[in-house]
């Protein structure tokens, strides 16, 4: 079976855990917000995503088009290191063993939530640095790729929530 099951977790110190989703409306990753962007997999998906506040976006224009972030925030972690999609997509095992995981961007919320952006393009592509404030499709994010376990070009996007310990989990 292809299907897995991943959990993030880290001990990044952000935001705090006893707010609450202050209800700001996301918008589309993309420029124009009259595009048509295709939910190639929802929560609890038949590939990825069990458990996990995740949905996966097409790239209306393909590999390379720009991404923004959906809602204001603190950029709090930048990975832009890998260059294609993990060889072995029906074993995502392996994938996570040889650190073969996606280009990525975790913006912090003022309401305590996380938004993760991965797969984009790479290596060295992403346009923002840590500690920088973005804006809603202002802020260009970087290019749509299909690094780390991946079957094509898309944007994963996933909220989470910091702990009181200092971790942070899927927000389910």
């Amino acid at each position: 079976s292809s299907a897995y099951s991943a959990s993030t977790r880290s001990n990044a110190k952000w935001g705090n855990p006893l707010l609450s989703y202050d209800g700001t409306p996301l918008v589309p990753p993309v420029v124009d917000e009259n595009r048509n962007i295709l939910v190639t997999q929802g929560y609890n998906g038949t590939v990825s995503h069990q458990g996990v506040n995740a949905i996966d976006l097409s790239c209306p224009d393909g590999e390379g088009e720009p991404l923004y972030p959906m809602r204001d925030g603190v950029i709090w972690q930048v990975i832009s290191r890998y260059s294609e999609q993990c060889a072995t997509f029906n074993d995502p095992g392996a994938c996570l063993e040889n650190d073969q995981l996606s280009n990525r961007v975790y913006v912090a919320h003022c309401d305590g939530t996380s938004g993760l952006y991965a797969h984009f393009a790479g290596p060295d592509l992403i346009t923002v640095e840590v500690g920088q404030r973005v804006r809603a499709r202002l802020d260009q994010l970087g290019p749509c790729g299909t690094t780390g376990i991946s079957s094509g070009p898309h944007l994963h996007f996933q909220v989470d929530k910091s702990t009181l310990d200092g971790t942070v989990v899927s927000s389910n």
